[in-house]
Order: structure tokens, then C-alpha cells, then sequence
């Protein structure tokens, strides 16, 4: 099941990724990988041009997903969660905290 959930998300982030890097000016490649993990929804190693996605992303509405995304785009401005990071993630994608709280509440009591 988790490979159906890499590929669905894989074809969400791959429709969105170019425009979201234009919004960030990121001019560089940044390798994807998608995880089957529970304890995070994303994770950024803004040395190696990376960004990790949790595969049980796909389970969520579009706009949970875009947060994500963005917030790992901003680590490559931003690798700590300082006030710059999360003024620049408002200023990119306003409403962020609020999506963010309303997506920490979502669970999925399901074995996959």
C-alpha cells in the first residue's frame, strides 16, 4: 500500500513542485524522496538539496499537502524554525499557522 501512496503523492508534488520553487526563487535541482513514516510529514536537508515526504500525505486534503510542502521550501532559506522562517512562510503562504494547527488535529486510525 505504500508504494500506491509514494506514487499518488509523488504526482501531487510533481504537478505543484516548479511553481512553488519559482515562488521561492530556488533556481537549484532538489532531489524528492517519499517515506513510509509516521513521525513526521516532511523533512528538508537543505545541504543535500533534499526533501523527505511522509507517504501518508496523500491521505490529506490538497491544501494540508501544500503546507507541507511550502514549509520544507522554506528551509532552504531557513534551516531552524526562527521567526524569519515562519514570517517568510506567511509571507509565501498566508494562513499557514492556522492550516498547520488544523492539520497536527487530523488522525487516521487505520493500519496503512
Amino acid at each position: 500500500m505504500s508504494l500506491f501512496y509514494a506514487k499518488e503523492l509523488s504526482n501531487f508534488v510533481e504537478k505543484n513542485l516548479e511553481n512553488i520553487k519559482n515562488i521561492f526563487n530556488i533556481k537549484f535541482p532538489i532531489t524528492i524522496v517519499y517515506k513510509d513514516v509516521k513521525t513526521y510529514f516532511g523533512s528538508c536537508y537543505f545541504r543535500r538539496k533534499q526533501i523527505n515526504f511522509a507517504t501518508k500525505l496523500c491521505k490529506y486534503d490538497p491544501i494540508y499537502i501544500m503546507s507541507v510542502i511550502y514549509h520544507e521550501m522554506d528551509h532552504f532559506y531557513y534551516p531552524n524554525h526562527s521567526t524569519k522562517f515562519y514570517a517568510l512562510l506567511e509571507q509565501k503562504f498566508p494562513n499557514y499557522k492556522k492550516i498547520h494547527k488544523n492539520l497536527k488535529k487530523i488522525t487516521y486510525n487505520d493500519l496503512y
